[in-house]
């Protein structure tokens, strides 16, 4: 059953659910739904909404859609721990990779992170910051997830490791930076010799050519353990897969 995120403001009205616009168009001449299929909304706060169409009108400039709801039901497909990815910015498109793919495995949020060897051209990432929160409720629904990732604004890697510090207030966090001349510790070590399952994990995974060693020092400084995602060099977005992979088996 296909998956559509709402707001409750906006689209709920009594017992139906109305959508127009963009959302409109794409159920009903992508999806083609027609009167009594079924639909799931969510609110992006986990709860869903089961729906049937009703009525609409499929004229592309003004489609709309009536929803009935069936059932309201607690989505429980979120993960049980937290997961925030600062993710320095690659060359081109591959942040879209990392935020749809990340998106599918449970990532809760994505803070893009311009470090000493981010791509310059990388900094025009507000013209794109509206993709990337689409790209990011696209993968959600398509997932069945019950919340849309937070998709923050483009910080500095100074701001990125303050902004850490602020967060490291709250108890059980683990943060951890992949950094591919590390020897010893693996991300499976680092997770499992924590006194407690942390309930946040932070993770920091650095652009094509890597953290500089004055960057890891910093990290290290701040709190983040330094961790291996195995022998092989992984291009900054297979590493960001691998490693949220990896902290989704070894904590769910």
């Amino acid at each position: 059953m296909s998956r559509h995120f709402i707001s409750v403001d906006s689209n709920l009205e009594g017992g139906r659910i109305v959508v127009s616009g963009k959302t409109a168009h794409h159920i009903l001449s992508v999806l083609r739904l027609r009167i009594g299929d079924e639909l799931t909304f969510c609110d992006g706060n986990e709860l869903d909404y089961h729906a049937v169409l009703a009525d609409f009108n499929a004229k592309s400039r003004s489609a709309s859609a009536v929803f009935e709801i069936k059932k309201t039901v607690q989505c429980l497909n979120e993960l049980p721990f937290f997961v925030r990815l600062f993710q320095c910015l690659p060359k081109g498109d591959k942040l879209d990779l990392i935020i749809q793919k990340c998106t599918e495995l449970g990532v809760s949020e994505i803070i893009p992170v311009y470090s000493t060897r981010s791509d310059v051209g990388a900094k025009a990432l507000g013209k794109r910051f509206e993709r990337c929160q689409a790209i990011a409720a696209s993968a959600a629904g398509q997932s069945n997830r019950g919340k849309v990732p937070i998709i923050c604004c483009l910080h500095n890697f100074d701001d990125a490791v303050q902004n850490l510090k602020s967060l490291r207030q709250s108890a059980n966090v683990l943060s951890v930076v992949a950094y591919e001349n590390e020897k010893n510790a693996t991300l499976k070590s680092v997770v499992l010799n924590q006194s407690n399952p942390p309930s946040v994990v932070n993770l920091f995974i650095g652009p094509e050519g890597g953290f500089t060693n004055e960057e890891i020092q910093i990290l290290k400084d701040a709190g983040v353990f330094v961790v291996s995602l195995g022998t092989l060099t992984l291009r900054t977005e297979t590493a960001a897969i691998a490693a949220v992979s990896q902290i989704v088996c070894l904590l769910g």
